[in-house]
């Protein structure tokens, strides 16, 4: 079994992996997140927040709409989804050194979501051996976006024994 996951999906990915040691021979980890950008503020803020309203709305600068407008990207964040995901982060934090499938860390380092040391983290605390972890860190301002080549990467990393 192999795991290809993005964002939210490569913390599921990761717990899954996890969990179910014996059966994933390899994972990859896409725009993982183990930091947000503004996390502190967030947690912090987050509790009080939700009690008065349902949306985060996020602070989009006129360079970024279009940015958010093509690829997709939510505006806003539902505090009820926002408290998952934050629980999910705390989980995968726990669960990396049970890992034991070969795993392919992707991210940016300009990500306007996920802190670009939510990568080193990962990558830090895994206890797969070091010649089966691959990383590749990206310089685009992006969140997911994978182009043709990165697709080859991640074929050829699945593919090779």
């Amino acid at each position: 079994v192999h795991i290809v996951g993005i964002s939210l999906g490569g913390n599921i990915g990761l717990c899954l992996s996890a969990k179910y040691q014996n059966e994933v021979k390899k994972i990859v980890s896409i725009g993982t997140p183990i930091f947000l950008q503004n996390h502190l503020y967030i947690r912090s803020t987050l509790p009080i927040y939700s009690l008065f309203k349902k949306y985060h709305q996020k602070k989009i600068s006129l360079e970024e709409i279009s940015y958010y407008d093509n690829t997709g990207t939510y505006k806003v964040w539902p505090y009820q989804s926002l408290k998952e995901l934050l629980k999910i982060m705390e989980e995968t934090k726990s669960i990396l050194p049970l890992i034991k499938a070969k795993t392919f860390v992707l991210y940016s380092r300009q990500d306007p979501v996920v802190r670009a040391d939510s990568a080193k983290f990962i990558f830090d605390r895994l206890t797969t051996p070091a010649g089966h972890r691959k990383e590749i860190a990206l310089e685009e301002k992006n969140h997911v976006s994978i182009n043709d080549e990165l697709a080859e990467e991640i074929v050829n990393f699945l593919q090779a024994p």
